[in-house]
């Protein structure tokens, strides 16, 4: 699996992207009203799922809607990892999980066969 920055640390890459990699000009934004405000220093300070903050910075970005979103032609762009509202970890955890070894595969009570005949086995115990 390939390094995934964080949703706070690409917030902060894009911030400096936008301000051409000044971190005196990040520091100094003056544009309160973006979503990245409050994030730019690299610091979590508000409430709320930066994930869900960057979605919205996506929306305005590209047409406003989740198929222009969920097509968006800029791989290079700090945010694109969280474009579709998901963490990318997540996403790639689910799609290997086929492919992790399974814990409890050689448990006894991993199949259902040996679950089935373990509920029996107790249940005659208990009634002698």
């Amino acid at each position: 699996m390939k390094n995934i920055p964080t949703p706070l640390k690409s917030i902060r890459a894009y911030c400096l992207w936008c301000c051409d990699k000044q971190v005196g000009e990040v520091k100094n934004c003056a544009k309160i009203d973006c979503h990245f405000y409050t994030y730019r220093m690299g610091k979590k300070m508000g409430k709320g799922s930066l994930i869900k903050i960057i979605r919205k910075r996506c929306f305005e970005c590209s047409e406003g809607t989740s198929q222009s979103v969920t097509k968006c032609e800029f791989p290079d762009c700090h945010l694109f990892a969280y474009k579709d509202g998901k963490s990318p970890a997540h996403i790639l955890s689910w799609a290997n999980r086929e492919k992790r070894p399974n814990p409890f595969k050689n448990h006894r009570l991993a199949t259902k066969e040996t679950a089935d005949t373990a509920l029996k086995t107790s249940k005659s115990d208990s009634q002698n």
